[in-house]
């Protein structure tokens, strides 16, 4: 597992998390998913006003976006 934070092109940052295990299903989507975890990562990310976006890139890759608040 690699954890990444990084600055984004609008002012934002990125916290992007990625493992070469297991990719994720065609058609994933974290609105469908029953999973505890991923529905917490999901409402988290909401609150803080943010995106996330999954890839399958050799592994599942987790990308993280927000914008800083005035």
């Amino acid at each position: 597992v690699l954890v990444s934070i990084k600055g984004a092109e609008d002012g934002g940052v990125e916290l992007i998390v990625s493992d070469d295990g297991v990719w994720l299903k065609p058609g994933f989507d974290v609105h469908d998913s029953t999973t505890l975890g991923l529905s917490l990562v999901h409402a988290l990310t909401e609150q803080l006003g943010g995106t996330i976006r999954f890839a399958s890139e050799r592994g599942a890759i987790v990308t993280l976006s927000f914008r800083e608040t005035p």
